[in-house]
């Protein structure tokens, strides 16, 4: 997997009131049981559901600029909602683009995370990391995009496309509109840009990675709520920052951001201590859930689950004992208990936790990235990064 995901780079590095800890109660689902639903995507990293049951997918894209947002239909039917998104290549030369990843779409308003793709290459010293000398290729790194749309998402046929002068018009700070082949418009804008680079005692230099993000108002969930955005006033943005092992805070209205919450580095047995590298993050109630893949070279075991107190930023413990953890998803059920998905990368599991046992449900699949439930059958839709597909996985 590490020709995957390049060698050094990072970004693949009430609730319980104990931590949960891995217990296999056997497997749940049988390999032949989870079917592909979608195929042809280009790197997928995150995906989510519209009003209308489609998928949204954000594609890192197989070269620089090449990112891209797709619509995935009912029937497993792609077609592209924006393309030319920022990526870019990994830390190290053997991995592809990075490029959009976290998804919020709220009313005809779709917010994008950015990766750090091309910030960095190689330091001098093994495991160090240093600005990239050619610069990024594209000023909409490490950024939060917004997009205004016309029309709701799930009825734009035609795609939209940004060109490199688009990607320098919003490095300028200025709106660019687009116009898609059945006249509906795309009104894009940076939300919020993140600094580039700190020096580090770890990695000599360390990068913003904005990977993950949801929206919270402080009484109740907006992470995919209706409208536009003329009632953002008091709405914030929660950002897992992949490369600064960090919970970022970042106000809708105005773009403006502050560290919310530092992860601890993990201790590793066999010496030394890891990046937390958080990659996922789910609200659920007043917490988020953020999933910690341990940093290089991910030893097993090391992952875990973290709850963070929204209103504190407290941080207690929910699941350990995880390898490479890359999403996790929270299920309220009915007599007020609670059920937690988990995604092993490397792995490549799917685990659920109930009542703090943990049952694998799929086993076998292939760097699998992150996952979204539908709501009807409660199968799971899950997508596999190396492979460009989206499988469903049905849940006993």
């Amino acid at each position: 997997m590490a020709s995957v995901l390049g060698r050094n780079h990072r970004m693949f590095r009430p609730l319980l009131v104990i931590a949960f800890t891995l217990q296999l109660a056997g497997a749940s689902a049988a390999a032949d049981s989870v079917s592909d639903f979608a195929t042809g995507l280009q790197f997928p990293v995150k995906l989510l559901l519209t009003d209308q049951g489609n998928l949204l997918v954000s594609e890192a894209g197989p070269a620089p600029n090449t990112g891209r947002i797709s619509i995935v239909n009912r029937h497993g039917v792609r077609r592209s909602l924006m393309e030319g998104l920022a990526s870019g290549g990994h830390a190290s030369a053997d991995g592809p683009p990075l490029g959009p990843a976290g998804l919020v779409l709220r009313g005809r308003i779709l917010y994008v995370c950015n990766g750090d793709g091309g910030l960095i290459v190689p330091g001098v010293v093994a495991r160090t990391q240093a600005p990239n000398p050619a610069g990024p290729p594209s000023p909409l790194s490490s950024t939060i995009l917004k997009i205004r749309l016309s029309s709701d998402v799930d009825a734009i046929q035609f795609g939209f496309a940004l060109t490199p002068a688009h990607h320098t018009t919003l490095g300028e700070g200025q709106v660019v509109t687009l116009i898609n082949a059945a006249g509906d418009r795309a009104e894009i804008e940076i939300h919020a840009a993140f600094r580039p680079y700190v020096r580090d005692p770890f990695l000599a230099v360390r990068q913003s990675n904005p990977h993950a993000l949801i929206m919270w108002r402080g009484e109740e969930e907006m992470w995919r709520g209706e409208g536009e955005d003329d009632d953002e006033e008091g709405q914030s943005f929660y950002v897992a920052d992949a490369g600064m092992d960090a919970l970022v805070k970042v106000d809708t209205k105005t773009g403006r951001m502050q560290t919310f919450v530092k992860f601890p580095r993990i201790l590793n047995p066999s010496g030394g201590t890891l990046d937390s590298v958080p990659n996922s993050i789910r609200l659920f109630g007043d917490e988020a859930l953020v999933s910690l893949m341990g940093g290089v070279p991910f030893p097993p075991g090391l992952a875990r689950v973290r709850a963070v107190n929204l209103r504190t930023g407290a941080i207690r413990p929910v699941i350990d004992g995880l390898t490479a953890s890359i999403d996790v998803l929270p299920q309220k059920l009915k007599g007020n208990r609670d059920r937690i998905f988990t995604l092993e990368f490397f792995l490549g599991r799917l685990m659920r936790f109930d009542s703090g046992v943990g049952t694998q449900v799929a086993g076998g699949l292939t760097t699998p990235t992150a996952m979204a439930q539908d709501p009807n059958t409660g199968d799971l839709f899950v997508t596999e990064f190396a492979t460009g597909k989206i499988l469903r996985v049905p849940v006993p």
